[in-house]
C-alpha cells in the first residue's frame, strides 16, 4: 500500500486482466466459425447468391468486458490526478473537481486553465507541465481523447454500439480449377444474417447450400478510426499509453526518493 501511485497501478493491472479475458472470449468465438458464406438460389438468372448466415451471435460478454477495460484505463488517470493533489496539497485538497484535465470543449487554448482548475495552487510548475505535456485535447493526444470518449459512450450504452460486430475478411481462393480473384479479401462491416454479400456464377464450382468460412474480426466503429486495429490490440495500445503516463509521473515525482 506504500508503493507510489498504488491505486493507478491497480487499475492498470485490472484493465490488463480484462483485456486478456476479452482476448480469450473473442478467440473462442472466432474458432467456432460463427459466420458462414452460404451459396443460395435467389432466383436470379445466371447467378447464385453468396449469402451471410450467422450461426451464432456475438457473445454478450464481449462488449461488457470491453467496457470494463475502458473504464479502468480512464479511471486510472483520475486516480493519478487525485494522488498528485494529495502529494502536494494533502488529503483534504481532493474535491469533486479533482480529475484528469481533459479539455473537452476549449482544446489547447483552455489547457492551462483546466490544468490549474483540476489541481491545487501548491502543485509545482514542473508537475503542471507534465499534465500539459499529455495534450488531453482534440488535435493533441488523439488516442487519449478516444479513451475519454469511449468511457463516456459506455456510461450511456454498452459498447456493442461502437463495435463492428461483423467485419469479415475472407477469400474463397481456388475453387475447382478457377480462381475468383474479384472476391479476394472482400470486407463487409456490420452485415446482418441473410445479407447477400456477392453474386456467384451458376457453374459446377458452386452448389446450393455449399458453405465457406468467414473469419470474423471485431473492431471499433469508424468514428474511432484512430483505433483501426482489432479491439484487443487497440486496447493494449491504450493500456501502454496510460501506463506510460503513470510511469512518467512516478519517475518525475519520486525519482529521487
Amino acid at each position: 500500500m506504500t508503493e507510489h501511485f498504488y491505486g493507478p497501478k491497480l487499475k492498470i493491472q485490472r484493465a490488463k486482466r480484462h483485456v486478456n479475458n476479452l482476448h480469450r472470449v473473442i478467440t473462442r468465438f472466432q474458432k467456432r466459425n460463427p459466420y458462414r458464406l452460404v451459396v443460395e438460389d435467389r432466383g436470379h438468372p445466371g447467378q447464385y447468391a453468396g449469402t451471410l448466415r450467422i450461426k451464432e451471435e456475438m457473445p454478450e460478454d464481449i462488449p461488457l468486458i470491453l467496457g470494463d477495460a475502458i473504464h479502468n484505463l480512464r479511471a486510472t488517470l483520475d486516480i493519478l490526478t487525485c494522488d498528485v493533489v494529495r502529494l502536494y496539497g494533502g488529503d483534504g485538497a481532493v474535491t469533486k473537481q479533482t480529475k484528469f484535465p481533459f479539455c473537452v470543449e476549449g482544446g489547447a487554448n483552455d489547457l492551462d486553465s483546466v490544468v490549474k482548475k483540476r489541481l491545487v495552487e501548491s502543485t509545482p510548475e514542473d508537475v503542471l507541465t507534465l499534465f500539459r505535456n499529455t495534450k488531453p485535447y482534440e488535435g493533441g493526444n488523439e488516442a487519449l481523447c478516444v479513451l475519454h470518449d469511449l468511457d463516456i459512450e459506455d456510461k450511456h450504452r454498452t459498447l456493442i454500439s461502437v463495435v463492428n460486430v461483423v467485419e469479415a475478411h475472407y477469400r474463397l481462393g481456388t475453387i475447382g480449377q478457377h480462381v475468383y480473384a474479384a472476391i479476394k479479401d472482400a470486407r463487409f462491416s456490420g452485415a446482418q444474417d441473410g445479407t447477400v454479400l456477392m453474386p456467384l456464377p451458376r457453374s459446377g464450382d458452386f452448389k446450393i447450400s455449399q458453405e465457406f468460412d468467414l473469419p470474423v474480426d471485431i473492431k471499433f466503429r469508424n468514428v474511432y478510426s484512430l483505433l483501426n486495429e482489432s479491439v484487443v490490440p487497440a486496447l493494449k495500445n491504450l493500456t501502454q499509453l496510460v501506463e506510460g503516463i503513470v510511469q512518467t509521473f512516478e519517475a518525475h515525482c519520486f525519482g529521487g526518493k
